[in-house]
């Protein structure tokens, strides 16, 4: 589905109590600091807006209270919010502008006076998806680091997709969906989006569940014992994630796999040829040693197209 509205950019500076109303909901947001790995992300996002039939939000946040004195150098102190505000907007705009020229879609820019991370995570309460670089200008225009990629995916309300430099490719019938499959709530939830996405773009669904022996145990070699328990506990978690895919999706093709490795590894190789990898952004923990935190962390830095992070429904 595709939208054939006309792109249109507003633009505004909100106080930091704004309830994130002026969002659309289930539209796609972007961050934006002008950097070139934030040019990359905004053009991404314009792509997957259009392609979602979804409005898009291009994001610029800056935290004036810790504004750091690089990026004030060129500002006079009289009226000095005021003098952040309009060159955040100016930002924002910018940003806009460079989505709107290859995006049908309805197109706004905000900006913000509150830290990137809690600007996007409150954007993430009424968007169906946010997307922020990994690299950004550093303390220069505190956006899209990859502290605030990090951040913005461990408390979102939405999926989050991080984009590293380089890596914006997307899902089709040669590039497939790889998600990462333990059993816990987190990686069932990171299963639906993941086979949504591959329904939706012709794409081969392909979970991985890594599991590995802890290197020391409490009885140290004796720990080797247990590989056969994880690797059955492992071909398990596979097995349910291929049922439940294909009870979403009958028709989508799966391609399961269980691996012995970590987590991290098992799915950078999986992404060499991927359009993207979706993880959640909890999990069980070492036993099948997939979709933890850290690993979701992990995959942002190790894989070689987009990371889409997923947290948990709530309970």
């Amino acid at each position: 589905m595709t939208s054939t509205a006309t792109a249109e950019v507003q633009q505004e500076s909100v106080p930091r109590d704004h309830d994130g109303g002026d969002l659309p909901r289930g539209g796609v947001v972007v961050g934006y600091d002008g950097s070139s790995a934030a040019v990359e992300a905004v053009t991404w996002a314009a792509a997957e807006a259009r392609a979602l039939g979804a409005p898009l939000t291009v994001l610029h946040a800056v935290d004036f209270h810790g504004t750091s004195a690089e990026l004030l150098r060129d500002l006079s102190i009289h009226d000095l919010e005021a003098q952040v505000a309009a060159q955040a907007r100016r930002i924002a705009e910018e940003g806009a502008r460079i989505a709107r020229d290859g995006a049908p879609t309805p197109v706004q820019a905000v900006s913000r006076l509150v830290s990137p991370v809690d600007a996007l995570v409150e954007a993430s309460r009424r968007a169906a998806l946010v997307v922020v670089g990994n690299r950004g200008r550093g303390t220069l225009r505190a956006a899209l680091l990859g502290s605030v990629a990090f951040g913005t995916s461990a408390r979102a309300s939405s999926p989050v997709l991080v984009l590293r430099r380089g890596t914006a490719r997307t899902p089709d019938a040669d590039h497939p969906v790889v998600v990462g499959a333990d059993g816990s709530p987190s990686a069932e939830r990171a299963l639906d989006v993941a086979a949504d996405l591959a329904a939706r773009t012709g794409a081969v669904l392909q979970p991985i569940t890594a599991w590995t022996v802890p290197p020391v145990g409490p009885y140290g070699a004796v720990s080797e014992l247990y590989a056969p328990e994880l690797h059955a506990l492992a071909g398990a978690a596979s097995a349910a994630a291929t049922e439940r895919a294909r009870q979403r999706h009958p028709d989508l093709v799966v391609d399961a796999r269980v691996v012995q490795d970590q987590p991290v590894r098992a799915l950078g190789a999986a992404s060499q040829g991927a359009g993207r990898v979706v993880v959640g952004s909890q999990g069980h923990g070492r036993v099948l040693g997939a979709v933890l935190g850290s690993v979701s962390q992990g995959a942002v830095h190790a894989c070689a197209c987009p990371v889409e992070v997923v947290r948990p429904d709530p309970v």
